[in-house]
């Protein structure tokens, strides 16, 4: 008969309570040779990048009045309505006439009294800033209008369909199709890339390349 040789279990040296304790309240783990080298590797990259893009304190200071001004200007939002939605109420304000082919030279210097400026399409009057002030007068050129009627210093208010309202629709339309075509792609590609549901190697690997170029 062939004796079977039983290995020793191994032998668990016990651990001392004051060096485990010692390990335990130890504010800081020990840095050894592998962190430190990382440690150092990563200040490499930041110096590089930093050197670099040129980035400095103090550029970072100087532009905070930039980011301030920016973040002010947001507020309050101006919402694009759609065109042909604008409903327009106007209040006072001087009404004038001009050609269509003077209109731009002609509106474009009242910008700097700082008063509001309407431009009538149609029947409607609608209020332009002056960097909309060409495409206005392109677009009513296209609608075949020959002589402009706009109104100075007049108050009112707009209302109408928001742009931002039918882009954030098709924004949920995309993600709907995207999730559930993904849902429904993902069945028959989950049963192909199982090896073993896949009904052959060649399929479950073709289908797991493919997996893995989508993924990368």
């Amino acid at each position: 008969m062939t004796q079977r040789t039983v290995s020793p279990n191994p032998v668990t040296v016990p651990v001392s309570p004051e060096l485990l304790r010692e390990q335990l309240l130890r504010p800081l783990p020990r840095i050894g040779l592998r962190a430190f080298v990382l440690f150092l590797l990563v200040v490499a990259l930041l110096s590089w990048s930093v050197n670099s893009t040129e980035t400095s304190l103090t550029t970072l200071v100087s532009g905070l009045p930039d980011v301030w001004n920016f973040i002010v200007r947001l507020f309050p939002p101006e919402f694009e309505l759609a065109r042909g939605t604008q409903r327009t109420f106007i209040n006072g304000g001087e009404t004038f006439d001009v050609s269509i082919n003077t209109a731009e030279d002609t509106i474009r210097p009242l910008y700097e009294t700082e008063q509001p400026i309407y431009i009538y399409s149609g029947d409607q009057p609608i209020p332009v800033r002056q960097r909309d002030l060409p495409q206005t007068i392109s677009l009513l050129r296209n609608d075949g209008v020959e002589t402009i009627r706009y109104v100075v210093g007049a108050s009112g208010f707009t209302i109408g369909w928001p742009s931002i309202i039918t882009a954030v629709v098709e924004t949920i339309q995309m993600a709907l199709i995207g999730t559930i075509g993904a849902v429904l792609l993902a069945i028959p590609f989950g049963l192909l890339a199982a090896k073993n549901v896949s009904p052959h190697p060649l399929i479950y690997q073709s289908t797991r390349f493919i997996l893995n170029i989508m993924r990368s």
